[in-house]
């Protein structure tokens, strides 16, 4: 966590960390406060057994990891699966996300029609 100003809650890919952000969080928290989590199972987080590690299950975890930081709604920046993640918990909590960016997300299928 750096800086102050407007939540922004970076979420990694799989196979990776919060160190994934590393290089941005310098740049961002000089405008927003920057949240950069090991999503659970990943990095330095827990890794618990018998949970489903899907997109229904890290948007909980999301959503619990917001309510335990006092945070009521944030700016998210999802890059592969933590953009798959992303797109689930605004679907599921619409009211918590103010703007959503998406770094080459997974979730979105192969083909995307404008």
């Amino acid at each position: 966590m750096a800086g102050n100003g407007y939540p922004v809650i970076l979420l990694h890919g799989t196979g990776a960390g919060s160190v994934t952000w590393y290089p941005s969080i310098s740049i961002l928290s000089k405008y927003f406060q920057v949240i950069a989590p090991d999503i659970v199972g990943y990095g330095e987080s827990d890794k618990p057994n018998n949970v489903p590690y899907n997109r229904p299950y890290f948007a909980k975890w999301l959503k619990g990891f917001m309510e335990k930081l006092k945070i009521s709604k944030a700016n998210l920046v999802g890059f592969s699966q933590g953009g798959a993640i992303a797109l689930q918990f605004v679907m599921d909590n619409p009211n918590m996300v103010n703007k959503l960016v998406l770094v080459n997300a997974a979730g979105l299928g192969a083909k995307v029609s404008f």
